[in-house]
């Protein structure tokens, strides 16, 4: 357990001085499919005064990760390189879903598209590493998310 602790203290004295950020790497929908989510979550919000529904854009997430802010040109130059040779996705949804008390969801069923964009980001592990704490995760499921932190 001490060891631990000398680890952690190490981590943080090598990146002292630099500043990291936390980033997360989305799809965005077209803006028709973009505003009839909104009008979903702002529908929901609305009908079952969860306020958290208004929060943020319809996105898919792919990637969150935390790494120090003078990566960042180095990933963004990774992500476009993957962009430009990356074909258009093709995304269905049908019906809700949700996790047991804190989130509702539109299903995405087209996901072996989406699952394969984020197969092609996991060699990245080391540049979206920031240390042993702060390892990137990657997204299985893609969702709309239309509302999160609900209550039960």
């Amino acid at each position: 357990m001490k060891k631990a602790t000398s680890q952690k203290q190490y981590l943080f004295i090598s990146h002292a001085g630099y500043r990291h950020n936390e980033y997360l790497v989305i799809l965005n929908p077209h803006e028709e499919l973009r505003k009839k989510i909104t009008s979903a979550k702002e529908e929901f919000s609305e009908k079952f005064d969860a306020p958290t529904a208004r929060w943020g854009k319809p996105h898919l997430a792919l990637v969150r990760f935390k790494q120090l802010e003078m990566m960042e040109e180095r990933i963004i130059n990774h992500l476009k390189i993957l962009a430009m040779g990356y074909h258009p996705i093709k995304v269905e949804l049908k019906d809700f879903g949700s996790y047991p008390s804190h989130t509702i969801f539109i299903n995405v069923t087209t996901k072996e598209p989406i699952k394969n964009l984020v197969k092609e980001i996991k060699p990245w592990q080391k540049l979206l590493k920031l240390n042993e704490d702060n390892k990137p995760h990657f997204i299985d499921d893609p969702m709309f998310t239309i509302a999160r932190q609900l209550k039960p």
